[in-house]
């Protein structure tokens, strides 16, 4: 279809140019990025009784720093390295904890490595969809958001 198509979407620039090394036409190729809208996603828009209320759902305490992935649990997302490297965190950090926030094929191997690795106690996994102003509530709860893809075309992130 991409080849009778008049013109071709992309997200960045990353995946303008995997088409393009695929073989597609250059010259069909758009990119247009993600947007989020700002009213939305800012800082303030969780109360801190929600973002207390969140914290107490997975038992971590107000004052310890906490880490957020938010997205598929899939290899390409880098999950299962993420989890490889809590130990690393927690020697540096002792007090950290990481919230994984979604679904995917990964979740049984993340959830065996994480007790394998003796760190259930700070790794909070929810595979699960939330809506999205839960999910806003989770950024707003987090100290930092990790990102370990190791293959990101599409650049929502």
């Amino acid at each position: 279809m991409a080849h009778h198509a008049d013109a071709i979407v992309t997200v960045s620039h990353a995946m303008r140019e995997d088409l393009i090394a695929h073989g597609w036409d250059a010259g069909k190729i758009h990119t247009v990025w993600n947007g989020v809208d700002p009213k939305r996603y800012r800082p303030g828009i969780a109360t801190t009784a929600e973002t207390d209320a969140l914290r107490a759902r997975y038992g971590i305490p107000n004052g310890v720093p906490v880490i957020l992935y938010v997205g598929r649990l899939v290899p390409e997302k880098g999950v299962l390295p993420m989890i490889e490297a809590v130990p690393s965190v927690l020697a540096s950090n002792p007090d950290a904890h990481l919230v994984v926030l979604g679904a995917g094929q990964m979740e049984g191997p993340m959830r065996t490595r994480i007790a394998d690795l003796g760190v259930s106690g700070q790794v909070h996994m929810r595979a699960e969809l939330v809506s999205e102003h839960e999910r806003i509530v989770h950024f707003e709860m987090c100290d930092a958001g990790l990102f370990p893809s190791t293959y990101e075309p599409f650049g929502i992130v």
